[in-house]
């Protein structure tokens, strides 16, 4: 069997782009191509793979897992645009690797070990996040399914489209059992274990995330003939309001936040702009904040 450099090695080739980037949005031809590689590898090793309804992959060391208490572990398969070849599929093919060699070298184990990839947690094509363990925790809103991508297609199409090409390789599975314990394997995303020259650290918490998209109006006119003062520009509106968000939240030390994405109405250079949308990332390790 191929050890875990050369895997990565073969995945980031699914979806690489001209930035030396991986790009594999849920459930696109990349994504797709992965989470067949990664069901071809799961047989390999003789494990028994199943795929849910929203495009969650598992391999397991039971053919039928029923209501047995299992010991899970994985990662996502998805990932930002132009994102790192070892974010999300690091965890997935290690834990997918040391299950399989687990079960070739010692048989059985008295409780089930399953590796999973989960479908989806960057939330990069439609504007949602973690819809693939939100959907295994029976926590995802019926709502998710109406949601459409820059292109007009809505989730629920894309989603029905690609699990049902999944489906064909394996067996639909409902995890009905308990999930006696989970353990992610996941590169540090961030420069603190670097900076500490540490090579590996434990998680301590987890942050929660809110995801807001922003809209500034106004009215569309022409950039030269237009005064200044009888103006209605949105783009003036929305750096205000940005300025605004950067002193007022960096008071809060725990918390992260980004403002990543903005989008342009009509977007020319010589016409006032008549809407702008920009996103707020916003992350902290506590609920009530």
């Amino acid at each position: 069997m191929k050890n875990i450099v050369s895997l990565l090695n073969e995945f980031k080739k699914i979806g690489l782009t001209s930035f030396d980037g991986v790009t594999r949005c849920v459930y696109d031809e990349n994504w797709l191509a992965a989470q067949k590689k990664y069901m071809q590898i799961a047989s390999d090793y003789g494990l028994y793979t199943f795929v849910d309804d929203i495009g969650n992959v598992y391999a397991t060391t039971e053919k039928n897992l029923g209501q047995k208490a299992f010991i899970l572990s994985g990662s996502h398969m998805d990932t930002v645009i132009n994102g790192g070849p070892l974010d999300g599929v690091y965890g997935t093919l290690a834990s997918l690797i040391s299950i399989g060699t687990l079960m070739k070298k010692f048989g059985h184990p008295k409780i089930p070990l399953v590796a999973v990839s989960f479908s989806e947690e960057e939330g990069s094509r439609f504007n949602t996040a973690f819809t693939g363990s939100r959907y295994l925790m029976n926590k995802l809103e019926d709502t998710v399914y109406g949601l459409r991508d820059h292109e007009g297609l809505s989730f629920n199409h894309a989603r029905q489209n690609a699990v049902t090409q999944l489906k064909e390789l394996a067996s639909e599975l409902k995890v009905t059992g308990l999930i006696h314990a989970f353990i992610e394997l996941h590169i540090e995303q961030g420069p603190i274990l670097e900076k500490k020259r540490q090579d590996i650290g434990i998680v301590t918490d987890i942050v929660g995330q809110k995801k807001l998209l922003i809209k500034c109006y106004g009215v569309a006119n022409h950039a030269g003939t237009t005064p200044m003062n009888m103006r209605c520009d949105a783009m003036k509106k929305a750096v205000t309001l940005i300025h605004q968000f950067y002193a007022v939240l960096d008071e809060f030390v725990a918390l992260r936040y980004t403002i990543g994405q903005i989008r342009v109405q009509p977007n020319a250079a010589n016409v006032i702009p008549s809407e702008v949308d920009f996103s707020l990332d916003l992350r902290h390790k506590s609920q009530k904040k």
